[in-house]
């Protein structure tokens, strides 16, 4: 064993570089883990409102979510939309200014921008699942590949044995990212 990484040192930089996403995966799973656990307090928490019969904060609630309305992002974006054109042209006609010097019509754009990139980011969120789903089935098929590739393609051993060890890093790369696609799956983000 001394002897093969005497002569493969290579292989640790390729081991170095598939340790960043990696790490990567790893950072992922927690942070779902997190998010996970600070919704579950933030139920436990509006089960004693419920159970007090009072009407819990709304910073409870923004925590919990759109209250269950999974697409209430378009119906943010069509409305700060509307607030915005109004107010731009409103403020705009009345002082007779343009919309980059009057501050109401800044304010109108900044907050419908604003609305914009939530919306977009939680359209990012819902399809994470699916991002991380098809990270794991092309790692997959390209493990399969470079094992294919050692069995059948490669005339020399010392090739065959290259291939053999990119195919065990890729496939192990290719197992924690379904692990990742999976925990992405069951704890989804809102």
């Amino acid at each position: 064993m001394h002897s093969f990484w005497a002569d493969h040192w290579w292989l640790l930089i390729p081991l170095g570089a598939f340790a960043i996403p990696l790490a990567g995966i790893a950072m992922g799973a927690f942070a779902t883990w997190l998010h996970h656990q600070s919704r579950n307090r933030a139920l436990d928490a509006l089960k004693i409102y419920a159970q007090q019969g009072r009407e819990p904060p709304e910073e409870l609630l923004h925590a919990l979510g759109d209250g269950g309305e999974k697409w209430k992002w378009q119906a943010k974006y069509a409305a700060a939309e509307a607030v915005s054109a109004a107010a731009a042209g409103a403020t705009a006609q009345a002082t007779g200014s343009s919309r980059w010097t009057n501050p109401e019509a800044i304010r109108a754009q900044t907050e419908f921008y604003a609305a914009k990139a939530a919306a977009r980011a939680a359209r990012w969120r819902s399809r994470e699942p699916i991002r991380r789903w098809n990270n794991a089935i092309f790692l997959a098929v390209c493990g399969g590949a470079l094992y294919f590739a050692a069995q059948h393609y490669a005339r020399d051993a010392v090739l065959s044995d290259r291939l053999y060890v990119g195919a065990v890093i890729v496939g192990a790369l290719a197992a924690a990212s379904v692990l990742a696609a999976i925990l992405a799956t069951l704890f989804r983000p809102e």
